[in-house]
């Protein structure tokens, strides 16, 4: 016997040997109740012919099975053409289809209204309950037939679903006594339908028979940008059958017309209608299409509105002439309104200014900064308080900016420490900037004097030489460049004059260095221009002499306490010499009207030492009559 016979005899009896013993199987199976029998012959590995669960499949030749059916891919080489076609234009309503599904596969899983229609391809669940419990599954047939073992054919094609079921339960009452039974739809049928005309994938798609019109269009990925979304005709048989508007379901969420297809509707989108773009303040700016009654309000309509901020009185219509060319006019909404509009239009919604009119801002070193509503009669002093104040607030030189009607802006001096019956006036849009003690030290720096050229060349290029090894530019803020630029200008002339506290000593080894310049100048760079044409020169017996803006100060000592104030050695005497020409001496201890003596702002302040009522001795030496050393007092 060869080896092959030999394999083929012993596999022989191997599988009457299993033959025998799945017969053996299923005979003891069968003495028990089916859920248990279904179980063990599950891991026994054997089939009981049994239904699982009580529920049988009923076969039939009625299940076709073509390629046509299969799920239809076409955006797999296509997808960044689509993303191309969204992003040239952006059309209304477009941009929904950039998701569309890449496959149309149906969609079993939808639920079935009660006036779905019944048809070849349905699958309908039969359970029965009472005196026999069974489970059926059973599909339409060709012939629009179901087939019910227990009763017979019933023809259901045709009918909708609620008459289908009625039919059934009707028979089954008067056929099986004392069984009830519950009818469900298990499985719908699928549909072809043709997607036609301006589509942007056209062609066949099998989709579930519960699909509508706007299913499909998301399905085919939409029109092209000269398809229609206004004018989608639906054909069955030569015929049109429905005009669907997709802005209508878009905008108002009208499903009316958005009807469910049957097998072999044609899907035709049709050339799309005049094109009108509106831009500006509209809430949804795009190019919209418009049917031919419609006007500028269904457009507005479209576009969500206007924005809060649009001038409803200048709307700009751009249209084509006949010659071809573009010609502009400016409308208001009620005009506009009534004007047929063109394929090709293009609408501009103006904005509003929303210029602020009736608001005071407050900028700089003050504990409340902002906005605070303008009223008749307001002044600084009413806004800004003492409680504001923050321990780096420099209060007797204020800078407020004020704006006309035609936006020409002039700057207004004051301060923040008052005095009797001085009260700065506000005016709407006014702005009022508060320097800080920073600012001020800024101001009397190595950085303003170089920027003023008063710093000799030899000391000069041993700033350069600073600032080379610090790896910083020379003139690296606003302020410092608009400074080097207005360096000779004449109204900062008289403090460039007095700028140095002590001319006997370098400017730079009596100057402070600041690393950066003050937020407040960098913003607002003509800012330091005024500062300086406002500033006053402290210097003598005062613990940090320098440069000061102030404006109509009464008391000296408020002015001379940013200053450091008067060292021990002060007289209480102040020499004070403006940049009018005039020149006085005032008691800085009891003077309380400085302002009101003409030293408003800009003027030159020594104090003077007081006077040593003692004896000191002099050496007289050379060509007098009686040379020797003699005793004398200060002053003589």
């Amino acid at each position: 016997m060869s080896s092959s016979t030999k394999i083929s005899f012993f596999i022989y009896i191997f599988s009457g040997f299993l033959f025998a013993q799945t017969a053996e199987d299923l005979a003891y199976l069968d003495l028990l109740p089916d859920n248990q029998a279904q179980s063990i012959a599950e891991k026994l590995g054997v089939q009981t012919g049994k239904p699982i669960n009580d529920e049988v499949r009923i076969e039939s030749i009625d299940s076709p099975a073509f390629s046509s059916l299969k799920p239809k891919s076409v955006f797999d080489d296509t997808d960044n053409v689509l993303l191309d076609r969204l992003s040239n234009k952006n059309i209304f309503g477009l941009s929904l289809f950039k998701d569309s599904p890449s496959t149309f596969a149906p969609i079993d899983l939808a639920p079935a209204p009660k006036g779905y229609v019944l048809g070849p391809g349905d699958e309908i669940r039969v359970q029965f309950f009472g005196g026999d419990n069974k489970n059926r599954l059973i599909p339409v047939s060709r012939e629009g037939n179901i087939v019910i073992a227990e009763i017979g054919d019933i023809q259901v094609s045709g009918l909708t679903f609620q008459e289908a079921e009625k039919k059934i339960k009707s028979v089954v009452e008067a056929s099986l006594i004392g069984v009830d039974v519950e009818i469900s739809l298990a499985k719908i049928r699928s549909i072809q339908v043709f997607v036609l005309g301006n589509s942007f994938s056209p062609g066949a798609y099998t989709v579930s028979s519960l699909s509508n019109i706007s299913n499909i269009l998301f399905f085919s990925g939409g029109p092209t940008e000269n398809g229609s979304l206004r004018n989608i005709d639906v054909k069955r048989s030569g015929r049109t059958v429905s005009n669907f508007d997709f802005y209508d379901l878009l905008v108002n969420g009208n499903t009316n017309y958005d009807i469910r297809l049957q097998s072999n509707d044609a899907i035709v989108i049709n050339p799309i209608g005049k094109k009108i773009e509106i831009s500006g303040e509209i809430k949804n700016p795009a190019i919209f299409e418009l049917t031919e009654n419609e006007k500028f309000n269904d457009l507005q309509k479209y576009a969500s509105g206007f924005t809060n901020l649009s001038d409803k009185q200048r709307i700009t219509l751009g249209t084509i002439a006949d010659n071809g060319e573009r010609f502009f006019r400016n409308y208001d909404f009620k005009t506009i309104s009534k004007i047929p509009l063109k394929d090709g239009d293009e609408i501009f919604v103006h904005r509003l200014s929303n210029t602020p009119r009736n608001i005071v801002r407050i900028s700089g070193e003050i504990a409340t900064p902002g906005s605070v509503a303008f009223e008749e009669g307001l002044t600084l002093q009413n806004i800004i308080r003492k409680e504001s104040f923050l321990e780096n607030t420099y209060t007797p030189f204020v800078i407020i900016e004020r704006e006309n009607e035609l936006g020409s802006k002039t700057l207004i001096r004051s301060n923040l420490i008052g005095g009797e019956n001085f009260q700065t006036k506000l005016m709407p849009n006014d702005i009022v900037y508060v320097l800080s003690k920073q600012d001020i030290s800024f101001l009397n720096s190595i950085l303003v004097a170089d920027a003023l050229k008063l710093i000799k060349q030899s000391e000069s290029d041993e700033l350069s030489d600073f600032f080379k090894s610090k790896n910083l530019d020379r003139y690296q803020c606003k302020s410092l460049q608009i400074l080097a630029k207005q360096s000779s200008s004449s109204s900062i002339k008289f403090v460039s004059s007095k700028y140095l506290p002590n001319p006997n000593i370098r400017p730079v080894d009596q100057l402070e260095f600041v690393n950066s310049c003050p937020k407040i100048f960098e913003e607002k760079p003509y800012l330091v221009i005024f500062a300086l044409e406002n500033s006053s020169v402290i210097s003598g017996e005062v613990r940090n002499p320098g440069i000061y803006p102030a404006f109509n100060i009464s008391s000296p000592l408020d002015l001379l306490s940013y200053a450091g104030g008067p060292t021990e050695k002060s007289s209480g005497l102040m020499d004070i010499f403006t940049s009018d020409g005039k020149s006085f001496k005032v008691n800085i201890n009891t003077e309380d009207k400085l302002y009101s003596l003409g030293a408003d702002t800009s003027f030159y302040a020594n104090i003077s030492a007081k006077t040593i009522d003692e004896v000191f001795s002099v050496s007289l030496e050379g060509a007098f009559l009686s040379p020797g050393i003699y005793g004398a007092k200060q002053g003589e």
